[in-house]
């Protein structure tokens, strides 16, 4: 009798440390993945169990250490007892290695199809872009102007909720996304 007691104790203890399948984000809408940061660490153990493993992220200095807790598809960067920083495999559509013109196309970040191509030799205003193809006009009502493009990454500020957020999604050399975060910018 005692075995058998002991044998479904361990079974139900051990049954969350198993490895999550699907990522832990999946089916979570965008509002609750905002919410991901600030979370308390007690309410990350109560809600998605012990992580897959736990790393230190060291920062360039040392108050900007984090104990990272991974999970399958998310990872959330610690400092003292809140989620300051998530970083997804994929978050609004966009994945790890997906290019950036893609990002910038699911961002609403690049002219539209019904945008004017113009030649490159008509003139300059503020309102267009230059291309190998020529100049694109601008239209600011299809143009998300709100994603900033830095280059080798792409920040997107989320306005409306308890503290600021920004989306940053990094890309590596060949320019495809190696890395997609949540965090808050006032950290």
């Amino acid at each position: 009798m005692k075995q058998i007691i002991l044998l479904q104790l361990l079974i139900f203890i051990s049954f969350p440390l198993w490895s999550q399948e699907r990522p832990l984000n999946t089916g979570l809408t965008n509002d609750e993945q905002y919410a991901l940061v600030g979370l308390m660490l007690s309410d990350i153990i109560e809600r998605y169990g012990p992580p897959r493993a736990v790393t230190a992220a060291r920062g360039i200095d040392l108050w900007q250490d984090d104990v990272v807790f991974h999970y399958t598809g998310v990872d959330f960067y610690i400092f003292r007892d809140r989620v300051w920083q998530v970083r997804f495999n994929t978050t609004h559509g966009i994945s790890i290695g997906e290019s950036k013109s893609v990002v910038m196309l699911k961002l609403g970040n690049i002219p539209s199809a019904e945008q004017e191509i113009v030649n490159a030799d008509s003139e300059n205003d503020d309102s267009s872009l230059t291309t190998s193809a020529g100049r694109i006009s601008v239209n600011s009502e299809n143009n998300n102007s709100s994603v900033q493009d830095m280059g080798d990454y792409l920040l997107l500020p989320i306005s409306g909720k308890t503290w600021p957020l920004m989306l940053r999604i990094n890309f590596n050399n060949t320019g495809h996304v190696n890395a997609i975060f949540l965090y808050n910018p006032e950290f």
